[in-house]
């Protein structure tokens, strides 16, 4: 969390009150107009505890320009070809080799923001068109547990899936993969985050529905799988993320050439507050 800075006599800047002494809470210096969780929606009236409208940076996006918005962070140093703006708006998530297991803890790309103080509600819309490898893409919510749901390929299959993992744990299915006609390689997402930060996740599909784990369909937007409990990272926070995927590269020799990089296509990226 923030702690107010001031400068000392001698020009060193003097952190927190008295100095070297954390705060647990202060005024806040600065406050952005027409900024914050609900920036550009109808938030109507915040409930006691949820973070008020302007005050940080917006956290919807939709990717209009060739930066992405001062929202969003990487855990790692990002590298040239990691994302593109998409056209005319929206944003492509290059699909790179991800770490071992796998597991989205310890994935590079993950472009993330923190999780904001419920309640609140995350929505965009990916695509993963048809394509040689197999990848993966999604919206995830990631602490030292994490939970994701989004579009899985391998080989011609694609699958919408919803996956979680326990703190130290590898991640599994949490509801059973519904196959996604290949022609219709789109799905919406959304994630709904409370006042206790229980995740409840979300999916639809275009076209008529799809069948989803034991007496479910999925076409209109529905509660995929059981909510999820996120929880602080190691050093981090609960980060909120898009993230696109391949498989670890292989140890060994260098083999033949790579095939071309991926991308997974996301929509407009909005937050909304959820208590309407």
């Amino acid at each position: 969390h923030l702690q107010r800075v001031r400068w000392g006599p001698d020009g060193w800047p003097l952190i927190g009150d008295p100095p070297g002494s954390p705060v647990a809470s202060g005024r806040m210096p600065v406050v952005v107009a027409g900024a914050g969780p609900g920036a550009g929606n109808d938030a109507g009236p915040a409930p006691t505890g949820a973070d008020p409208p302007g005050r940080g940076p917006a956290g919807g996006d939709d990717f209009t320009g060739d930066r992405l918005g001062p929202q969003w962070f990487w855990p790692a140093n990002p590298q040239p070809g990691w994302w593109r703006p998409g056209r005319p708006s929206g944003l492509r998530l290059a699909c790179l080799p991800g770490p071992a297991g796998p597991d989205l803890r310890r994935l590079a790309n993950l472009l993330g923001q923190r999780l904001p103080i419920g309640p609140v509600r995350a929505d965009t819309t990916l695509r993963l068109a048809a394509g040689a490898g197999p990848v993966r893409a999604g919206l995830a919510v990631v602490g030292d547990g994490y939970a994701w749901i989004g579009l899985e390929r391998t080989g011609p299959d694609l699958r919408l899936v919803y996956r979680t993992a326990a703190p130290g744990q590898p991640e599994l299915d949490a509801v059973a993969p519904v196959p996604v006609p290949a022609d219709r390689p789109e799905v919406a997402l959304t994630v709904t985050v409370d006042a206790e930060a229980m995740c409840r996740f979300t999916a639809s599909t275009p076209g008529p529905a799809q069948h989803l784990g034991p007496a479910q369909h999925l076409g209109p937007a529905q509660q995929v799988g059981p909510a999820f409990p996120a929880g602080p990272g190691h050093w981090v926070g609960a980060t909120l993320g898009l993230f696109a995927m391949a498989p670890p590269e292989p140890d060994g020799p260098p083999g033949p050439a790579s095939p071309p990089v991926e991308f997974a296509e996301f929509d407009r990226f909005t937050l909304t507050p959820a208590w309407k």
